[in-house]
């Protein structure tokens, strides 16, 4: 079974690139996977091409250079800084976490991150769009 989620930064508590939000209904999905991203752009971020989309209650799959464990999405950015960094499945590569906790999820915690991994500068409104296979 499949459902679509729709997590927009201005629904969450805290700034736009690093939010919570309390869920009605907890979820337990298997696969959760990236189908859609749109994140404002910062004029001055020279810290590289993508950002880090972190959902730590969905896993963490992402590994820099290092080897390290940093996000669980990775956001390629094609635009001119200063607008927004826009991501489509059909359009670029497809993601997918796994997600084994065995209790369901009643908060999702968002942090968007600098290729360097700093936290964003909050740009504005983030919306992102999940699949969560059950």
């Amino acid at each position: 079974m499949n459902h679509t989620m729709v997590i927009n930064s201005v629904d969450g508590t805290g700034t736009n690139s690093n939010f919570f939000i309390d869920l009605v209904v907890g979820v337990e999905p298997k696969v959760i996977s990236l189908l859609s991203a749109n994140i404002p752009t910062d004029t001055n971020n020279t810290s590289g091409g993508f950002y880090y989309l972190y959902i730590p209650e969905f896993g963490v799959t992402v590994k820099n250079s290092a080897a390290e464990s940093v996000a669980t999405f990775a956001v390629p950015n094609h635009a001119a800084l200063g607008s927004r960094a826009i991501y489509n499945e059909a359009l670029n590569f497809t993601q997918n976490s796994s997600y084994v906790s065995g209790s369901a999820i009643s908060r999702l915690t968002v942090i968007i991150k600098n290729a360097d991994g700093s936290i964003a500068t909050d740009m504005g409104a983030v919306q992102i769009i999940v699949k969560l296979t059950y």
